[in-house]
């Protein structure tokens, strides 16, 4: 069975470094100029329950290396499952192979030492917190949490799962010029997907719970009844007014948004000319009041790092400082390709967090008196290269300042640079579960339309 205080990142790294090592070794020997070498490890277990009964099982134990390699400005990588001598270095000479039958890439190359962190001990980060969760408890709370949901409402027709896991991670990166850097991280989580009916028809909704910490996660009981109740609230949806109002989006259909921007100014749209933010630095974008920021180096938090993908130092700072854009989203490469330096940002952004005027939900739908509070979307309508924005939607209409019925099979539309500028309010209420911690978001002056007219 697999067991997460068996798991001992740290015994990993130090057999994990001399694999890479000699990896890169090899790779230099046999004619590269540079080369890096990720190895990761990966445990968990991760189970359904459905029906009262177990339905799905899996036990998780894996591991990998990866090798980018380059000769002159021509790269390669390849990739391997198998860490014996005879495979990494096959996979050495793949990557090798790869590298002579490529165009070189002026923009290609490890990072600038310059920018590597200094600081490499990830542990005080306090990303991995190992405790096993025997599976008899996790089969019991999930049970328990069916039942749960089940026991809301005489609408609550079905349970369509509740997903249980743990895991933990560890991933070490090494390269040619001397860096050597290694994280281990730990997950416990749980999800609930509950199914409604009435004489109208049938609704589905779902909540989940996730941390680093198996003593910090949520009551899945607790998360059952959400999902249960969600599913009953969205039951015999109406047809909104067509027209444009304000919407409220809730914190996981906010999280989207926030999505977008860091889609729109990360280093591959930008010098790909493929992003409505082209040359948009220093300039607002949305209102004064508003900051958005990366804080990458919180404790206890899923996002935290202390370097990058490439071993480039993470640092804290404003993505929008007072409603202005103040940075790209660069990995060295895309750095390169824009002449600038890199945001250590390979990867990803670490812990995005908000600061701005924050109301209560309550008081956002008394501020806008008509409106659509928006809780799921669908479709991928948005347009990065020009900003529009079309996406299906369902949630509840609210009037006179509340909720009024459920709406379902309705269009919202904008253009992102219109969504950003007419942010009216942060909500307080905070979903801190990921690495964008955000409430719900209230946008002015968006259209609305059934039956896809917008």
């Amino acid at each position: 069975m697999t067991s997460l205080t068996h798991f001992n990142p740290s015994e990993l790294a130090d057999t994990y470094e001399q694999i890479a090592l000699k990896a890169i070794e090899q790779a230099r020997y046999m004619g590269a100029d540079e080369a890096a070498c990720v190895m990761s490890a990966a445990v968990g277990i991760d189970l359904t329950v459905r029906q009262q009964d177990v339905e799905t099982f899996e036990s998780v134990q894996e591991h990998g290396l990866s090798i980018q390699v380059y000769v002159g400005q021509c790269s390669g990588a390849a990739s391997t499952t198998d860490l014996s001598p005879e495979s990494v270095h096959e996979a050495v000479s793949a990557a090798l192979a790869i590298a002579r039958q490529t165009q070189a890439d002026e923009a290609a190359g490890l990072p600038d030492p310059a920018w590597y962190a200094e600081h490499r001990d990830t542990s005080v980060l306090e990303t991995s917190h190992p405790q096993d969760w025997p599976v008899e408890v996790m089969i019991q709370k999930a049970l328990e949490a069916e039942r749960a949901g089940l026991g809301v409402d005489r609408a609550i027709k079905q349970c369509e799962g509740i997903q249980i896991g743990y895991g933990g991670k560890m991933r070490l990166l090494a390269d040619s010029q001397g860096f050597l850097g290694w994280q281990a991280n730990t997950r416990y989580g749980a999800s609930a997907t509950f199914l409604a009916q009435s004489d109208e028809g049938m609704q589905r909704d779902f909540d989940y719970e996730s941390s680093l910490v198996l003593s910090e996660l949520g009551d899945l009981s607790d998360m059952a009844i959400r999902a249960a109740k969600k599913a009953r609230a969205r039951l015999n949806p109406k047809k909104p007014p067509i027209g444009r109002f304000p919407v409220i989006f809730s914190p996981w259909m906010a999280r989207g948004v926030w999505g977008h921007l860091l889609s729109a100014i990360s280093g591959t749209k930008i010098y790909q000319k493929t992003s409505f933010l082209i040359d948009k630095l220093d300039q607002r974008l949305f209102p004064e009041w508003l900051s958005v920021w990366e804080r990458p180096h919180l404790p206890k938090e899923s996002g935290s790092a202390l370097f990058d993908s490439e071993g480039v130092a993470t640092k804290e700072k404003a993505l929008i400082d007072a409603g202005r854009l103040k940075t790209y989203l660069l990995s060295s490469y895309s750095a390169r390709r824009l002449g600038m330096a890199s945001t250590g940002n390979a990867g990803g952004v670490h812990n995005l967090r908000l600061e701005g005027k924050t109301q209560s939900v309550s008081d956002m739908m008394q501020s806008i008196g008509s409106g659509l509070l928006v809780t799921e979307l669908m479709g991928q309508g948005v347009n990065l290269v020009t900003g529009d924005y079309s996406r299906g939607a369902s949630g509840f209409w609210i009037e006179n300042g509340e909720v009024a019925f459920p709406v379902a099979q309705i269009t919202i539309a904008g253009n992102l640079s219109d969504m950003f500028k007419n942010i009216q309010a942060l909500g307080s209420d905070i979903d801190s579960r990921g690495n964008v911690h955000t409430g719900s978001l209230l946008i002015d002056g968006m259209t609305v339309g059934a039956n896809n007219e917008v």
